[in-house]
């Protein structure tokens, strides 16, 4: 890995579900819980659909269970911080990019 760089910055990003053997480093939108937690992974899941509930699961345990249409929103946005705080890619984008433009969101809520 380059300077800056960890095992973390090379997670994947994963959408709608994971391949039958999945990286230990990963970012996920899923419908589900995975099976098989790792430490490295992080997900956004939605359990229930009726009424909507949507989870992050943060290195193998669930962090947060928030309620309702904008639980979706919340979780996204959870991911989006925990993976700039700690890794500063998702997909190996960086979350700081032109593309993105989340930096002066997060930066306003005062790391």
């Amino acid at each position: 890995f380059g300077a800056g760089q960890s095992a973390c910055a090379s997670a994947r990003l994963f959408i709608g579900a994971l391949p039958a053997c999945p990286p230990d480093n990963y970012v996920a939108i899923l419908p589900h819980s995975p099976p098989k937690q790792h430490k490295g992974a992080i997900a956004v899941v939605m359990p229930r659909v009726h009424p909507p509930q949507f989870g992050l699961v943060l290195e193998g345990e669930h962090r947060a269970h928030l309620l309702g249409h904008h639980g979706l929103l919340h979780a996204l946005l959870l991911l989006f911080l925990h993976t700039r705080k700690v890794q500063g890619t998702l997909g190996g984008v960086p979350l700081d990019h032109h593309l993105l433009r989340l930096d002066c969101v997060f930066d306003s809520l005062g790391e």
